[in-house]
């Protein structure tokens, strides 16, 4: 968790000259070829907010929440002029042309040999070369951030997470 805190930080800090001006101020992670840093939604939110943890009370009937711990490098109040964390993947085309197949040919987690085999001869005659870009975009808590418009990162496989109304949790939108 350690470079991906270090990433934000670093950025937001380079961003800080440029708060109050009405700007919509993002951090960027392009994970480079062989990135081994994790850039799932549990990882991002936990380098932003601080390690996420469960918490229940002991008794008879308790109610578990998510929680954030120590560490985020958004938290109490840090850099807040930034407006989101985005970071940007690759998506091959085949991986599309791939899991569209599935849906057609197979439930999930059938792996009968026969399946596969005809998975593979139709991937080497039908899937699509290239890629696109992607977007996984988290919203900030900032309380001094110009909100990033809804009409930026709007692809079909972009992803989009707010705060809850009330500020407690983040919520995936799109």
């Amino acid at each position: 968790m350690t470079p991906l805190r270090k990433a934000i930080r670093d950025a937001a800090g380079q961003l800080r000259p440029l708060q109050g001006k009405g700007l919509p101020l993002v951090v960027v992670l392009v994970p480079g070829p062989g990135c081994g840093v994790p850039l799932d939604p549990v990882s991002v939110l936990s380098a932003m907010y601080g390690d996420i943890s469960v918490e229940f009370d002991i008794g008879p009937v308790s109610d578990s929440r998510w929680v954030t711990g120590r560490d985020g490098r958004l938290s109490g109040g840090t850099h807040a002029y930034l407006s989101a964390v985005v970071v940007l993947r690759v998506r091959l085309h085949a991986d599309d042309w791939a899991e569209s197949w599935w849906s057609v040919h197979a439930p999930p987690g059938d792996g009968r040999i026969e399946l596969i085999e005809q998975f593979m001869a139709a991937a080497r005659a039908q899937a699509p070369d290239g890629y696109y870009l992607t977007a996984d975009v988290y919203e900030t808590l900032g309380a001094a951030a110009t909100r990033l418009p809804d009409s930026v990162f709007v692809g079909a496989k972009d992803t989009r997470w707010v705060p809850s109304s009330d500020g407690s949790s983040m919520v995936r939108v799109r």
